[in-house]
């Protein structure tokens, strides 16, 4: 008996949902900030019917065995069923001709919740479709990746022989991120995943490899995987009232992930391994680099607004982003302000 087989299960009879767009359009109306009612009616109605496993913190996880049982490539697909939202409950969207999605005029919501509910659809339509893997749908992803800190803390055995880590939670339709603050995978992985997906890829600019990462779940298990990484699902202005999805880039990438062939795929980083040059925004201590500015030993002072940027350093990055702010924007402003 394995690990995974070890949890309880917690199954229901499949639905009769359909397997196409539609079913992403009727996903997106649950609005499910994290432990809310809307995100646990979500769950018993899409991902549940699926067969899936629930572990203690309410992680759900489903492996689909690969074809060739002598020489498999055990890759990890991740995803989150939270959102950003302030309120739980249904929403109103809207789908148009040119092949985007996003909240209708007469919405109220905070935001649209394609992050990550593309990455929730994308996973669910490759179990029905048997593209090998061990599926993980993390809990409360938006408040701090504390599903994944979970599994990474108190179940690390679920981990064992899986050679990536790839989450469906990014925005655009390019990127295949190599960086999330600090390294998370290889050069040499990030492009032969570019080289598989641009294979099949018909719409659009080809993969490409993107060091400007944010954090989501893949993050917490670059001690324990080799290679994590996180791949565009489409979406974009995530978490403000303009967020929008483009359901063409989803449907496309969906037939590359089906096609993929795991087994041309380079593995190379170690797992835990450092690059001398990275910046580690987890810890307090470190020195920051001279690229950085002459910050030394960081250290949180009193209760104001250095404390929580330090406390919460993936929302603060993920609200600079959105407000438009880019990376070398805020080097010059360090540049002048110390």
């Amino acid at each position: 008996m394995t690990f995974l087989q070890s949890l309880e299960t917690k199954e229901t009879p499949m639905e009769n949902e359909s397997t196409g767009l539609g079913s992403l359009l009727e996903m997106l109306t649950y609005a499910r900030p994290a432990g809310s009612a809307s995100e646990q009616e979500f769950i018993n109605r899409y991902i549940r019917p699926l067969g899936v496993i629930e572990d203690a913190f309410g992680n759900l996880m489903k492996e689909v065995s690969h074809p060739d049982v002598t020489n498999p490539v055990r890759v990890l697909w991740s995803c989150h069923t939270d959102t950003v939202h302030n309120t739980e409950g249904r929403q109103s969207v809207y789908a148009d001709r040119q092949g985007y999605a996003g909240l209708s005029k007469k919405s109220k919501s905070s935001c649209l919740g394609a992050d990550d509910t593309a990455g929730v659809w994308l996973m669910i339509q490759m179990i029905k479709r048997e593209v090998p893997g061990l599926y993980i749908f993390h809990r409360s992803e938006e408040i701090g990746g504390l599903g994944s800190s979970y599994i990474a803390e108190k179940t690390p055995e679920l981990l064992q022989g899986i050679l990536a880590a790839i989450a469906l939670d990014r925005k655009g339709t390019t990127s295949v991120i190599t960086h999330q603050g600090a390294r998370c995978c290889s050069d040499a992985f990030a492009d032969s995943l570019c080289d598989e997906l641009n294979l099949t890829k018909s719409l659009g600019d080809d993969w490409v490899k993107d060091a400007g990462g944010l954090f989501t779940d893949t993050a917490n298990y670059t001690g324990l995987i080799g290679e994590c990484t996180n791949l565009s699902v489409g979406y974009y202005q995530a978490h403000t009232k303009d967020e929008y999805l483009d359901f063409r880039h989803l449907q496309d990438m969906l037939e590359s992930l089906c096609e993929l062939d795991q087994t041309a795929l380079v593995f190379q980083r170690e797992a835990g391994a450092t690059d001398p040059d990275d910046f580690d925004y987890r810890t307090y201590d470190r020195k920051w680099t001279d690229y950085y500015g002459a910050w030394d030993n960081l250290e949180p002072k009193g209760e104001g607004l250095v404390d929580l940027v330090i406390e919460h350093p993936d929302a603060v990055a993920d609200l600079l982003e959105q407000t438009g702010i880019t990376r070398e924007d805020l080097l010059a402003y360090v540049g002048r302000r110390f």
